[in-house]
């Protein structure tokens, strides 16, 4: 089945406008979030709304959770940590309960879906560059074809004899120096994924995130995809 999975949109209403316009040119089937729909952009409720109204199943990420919460904010540097609580001003009592009802992981046919990784679903790093030796481990764990993390904003596709390790990159503040927006199409039955880079109003994105109050660097990054 042709399946497109999204991550780390952190409230950038443009960028996800954009890439589930993409998405249905491609005639995906389903779609699922990695998490992280909060966060560092400025339209955290407009994004959620999105989510919701295209029936997108999503797990919680770090931020999400963070930015409802506000508990452990002392993790993040200080500009994440003046970003979180914007969101949390932000964001609507009902889309605050939506988050925190989120489930930590989704477990679909032969699928594993989290934020961070098997070993901590919110916080764990996995890189690129991450021995195979540590992929290898998830496959034993999880005992899934599949294992598909966000949490990096890098986008990379792992194919191994156990099967797939995707991260999809981020929708809203990709961080791998494109400043596209990153998605993964990704054929379940085939065991085949494919990153795609979408372009989007950046300056657009940049003046909403000043005029809302959140740190300007949250903008100018976009440009560079940092």
């Amino acid at each position: 089945m042709k399946l497109a999975l999204i991550s780390d949109i952190h409230g950038n209403l443009e960028a996800l406008n954009a890439v589930l316009k993409e998405i249905k040119k491609r005639k995906v089937k389903k779609v699922f979030c990695l998490g992280d729909i909060v966060d560092y952009g400025s339209e955290p409720n407009q994004c959620i709304d999105l989510i919701r109204k295209n029936k997108i199943s999503a797990i919680i990420g770090n931020h999400d959770l963070t930015a409802v919460t506000l508990e452990k904010i002392e993790w993040f540097n200080e500009l994440a940590q003046e970003s979180c609580k914007v969101t949390n001003k932000l964001l609507t009592e009902k889309n605050k309960k939506y988050l925190l009802n989120l489930p930590k992981t989704l477990k679909l046919e032969n699928m594993f879906l989290v934020h961070g990784s098997p070993n901590d679903y919110l916080h764990e790093y996995i890189y690129p560059d991450t021995p195979d030796y540590v992929f290898k481990e998830f496959f034993k764990k999880i005992k899934k074809q599949i294992i598909a993390m966000g949490h990096t904003h890098v986008p990379f596709i792992e194919c191994m004899d156990e099967g797939l390790i995707i991260n999809p990159g981020s929708v809203g503040q990709p961080r791998d120096g494109n400043n596209k927006a990153s998605f993964c199409i990704l054929d379940n039955e085939k065991l085949e994924a494919e990153i795609v880079r979408v372009e989007y109003d950046i300056n657009k994105t940049i003046q909403k995130i000043i005029k809302i109050g959140m740190p300007q660097f949250n903008g100018l990054r976009l440009l560079h995809g940092i």
